[in-house]
């Protein structure tokens, strides 16, 4: 089988993936973005219920390994006005990770995924550092970076990723 991934935004694993997964293949589960309302209600648990279905599918496929990323490219969606706070989406992190722990979701492979905005906006850089969950919870960190014209990095903005984030 070729190396592919298999990136889904469902609530929950169909025969075609099930399938998928038991030939090798990876299987990424990222949370639907516009299901589960803001950050801040779900760090609140207003949505445990679908949090444990998600929990549910990914357990379904162990042994295997599944890449669970909770709202991908959160750096260019801060909007404390309207619960999607950097706090907001760390304790939407930890609190995902709980319920996944609840419902033996052991199989889960925590993924961060930023956006290709962090290589021509050097502003997103300290939004990146400002959501990021703590080492303890992340197993994967993933850039979103696109094959196509994109603009290169502003002058003085380091080419590599630790001159950006200041490290």
């Amino acid at each position: 089988m070729p190396l592919q991934v298999w990136r889904t935004f469902d609530d929950d694993v169909n025969q075609t993936q099930t399938d998928w997964v038991s030939q090798g293949g990876i299987l990424w589960f990222n949370f639907p973005k516009g299901q589960l309302g803001t950050w801040r209600a779900i760090a609140n648990g207003d949505h445990d219920e679908q949090l444990a279905k998600y929990a549910a599918a990914v357990a379904s496929l162990a042994p295997a390994g599944v890449f669970v990323c909770p709202w991908h490219e959160p750096d260019h969606q801060i909007d404390p006005q309207n619960g999607m706070s950097t706090d907001d989406y760390r304790e939407m992190y930890w609190r995902s990770q709980k319920v996944f722990a609840a419902h033996n979701a052991s199989n889960a492979v925590w993924a961060m995924d930023y956006s290709v905005q962090l290589s021509f906006r050097p502003a997103q850089w300290q939004n990146a550092l400002a959501l990021w969950p703590g080492d303890a919870l992340v197993d994967w960190l993933f850039f979103n970076v696109f094959t196509g014209p994109y603009k290169a990095a502003p002058s003085g903005v380091g080419q590599d990723a630790s001159e950006n984030a200041g490290s």
